[in-house]
């Protein structure tokens, strides 16, 4: 059942992150020209520095190691708000028209907010961080057979 649970959660957040990305690229759009132009970049790089301020710098970058130790069971590997700066630092790469890629940063979001349920569930963390990448992976690019695969295969 919370393996379950877990797999909607994080399904459902990969849905709102593919879709804030987008429309959050509709929005910085209209300033694509004229001195406006300069807005979004600067507007989206001031806002990453303060979540990777806040939240630690191990939000920048693809998050890999993050990843990595969950799925080993390494609770220490992210604090509880991991996920929320991770996909808020990816969507800002995004806006600003600098975008650095979906998949790695998904999977150490999906991962941390699947080790998340693990904490309060009680449950295995490895299988959770598994779970969650795959679900929001999943969520994100709307390719739950793709994503499954893609990460099993690894593990």
């Amino acid at each position: 059942m919370g393996n379950m649970l877990i797999g909607i959660i994080a399904g459902l957040a990969g849905a709102f992150f593919s879709t804030a990305i987008l429309r959050g690229q509709l929005f910085f759009a209209r300033f694509n020209s004229g001195p406006s132009r300069y807005l979004p970049p600067t507007a989206t790089a001031s806002a990453l520095l303060a979540v990777a301020y806040f939240a630690g710098a191990q939000v920048l970058g693809p998050g890999n190691e993050v990843s990595k130790g969950l799925t080993h069971g390494n609770l220490n590997s992210c604090g509880a708000l991991f996920p929320l700066a991770k996909m808020a630092t990816t969507m800002l790469s995004y806006w600003s028209g600098i975008a650095g890629g979906i998949f790695a940063p998904s999977l150490s979001a999906g991962s941390a907010l699947g080790a998340d349920g693990a904490r309060f569930m009680g449950a295995s963390v490895e299988s959770c961080a598994l779970i969650g990448m795959a679900a929001l992976l999943s969520g994100t690019i709307q390719a739950p057979i793709t994503s499954f695969v893609i990460i099993f295969e690894d593990a």
